[in-house]
C-alpha cells in the first residue's frame, strides 16, 4: 500500500500533496483508498493500463476453481449502468451482491428483484478491508437474513 508507506514516512508529513489524506483533510475518512482514487484510477497522474480477462473467462475460471461467480456490489461495478444486469444475469453467474455498504435503498431493492427474477443467490456485504477503507464498518449493508448464505454454499461444490 503505497501511500500507507507515503503517510507514515516522516519525510513527507509536510507534503502539501498528502494534506487531504492526513487527518482532517478532505480525503480522510479512507486515506488511502482515496490516495488510491485520486492518484492511480483510469485518468488520473499515475494509472497504469492492465487488461483484466472477459466477464465469461472470469466466471469460467471461478467455476474451474469450484467457486461460486458473484457480481459484487454492481450498483458501484457496473457505473451507473443498471440495465446491463440483464445482460450480465444472462451469463452463468451464481448470485448477486444485493445488499451492499454501497447501495442505497432503492438499488437493494432493484438488485433483489434482479437476482430473485433470475433465480440467482443474494448476498450481502460491507465490503470491509481493514484499515484501507476505515469508515466501513463490517456487518453494514446487510439488510436481509443470514439464511442467504445457504443457497450460495450448496452451489459450492467443495464445501458439500
Amino acid at each position: 500500500m503505497f501511500a500507507e508507506v507515503l503517510l507514515k514516512d516522516p519525510a513527507y508529513t509536510d507534503s502539501p500533496l498528502l494534506a487531504p489524506y492526513r487527518a482532517g483533510g478532505n480525503r480522510s475518512d479512507n486515506p488511502y483508498m482515496n490516495f488510491d482514487l485520486d492518484y492511480f484510477s483510469k485518468g488520473k497522474p499515475c494509472h497504469a493500463d492492465l487488461s483484466c480477462p472477459s466477464l465469461q473467462t472470469a466466471i469460467d475460471m471461478i467455476h474451474q476453481n469450484h467457486g461460486a461467480a458473484v457480481l459484487a456490489h454492481p450498483a458501484v461495478n457496473l457505473g451507473g449502468k443498471s440495465g446491463k444486469i440483464e445482460e450480465i444475469c444472462a451469463l452463468p453467474i451464481d448470485g448477486l451482491e444485493a445488499m451492499s455498504s454501497y447501495h442505497s435503498p432503492d438499488e437493494a431493492a432493484y438488485y433483489t428483484e434482479a437476482a430473485l427474477r433470475h433465480n440467482l443467490v443474494l448476498t450481502c456485504g460491507s465490503d470491509f478491508h481493514g484499515r484501507r477503507r476505515p469508515s466501513i464498518e463490517v456487518g453494514t449493508g446487510c439488510r436481509e437474513s443470514d439464511d442467504l448464505l445457504d443457497p450460495l454454499l450448496a452451489r459450492i461444490s467443495w464445501y458439500q
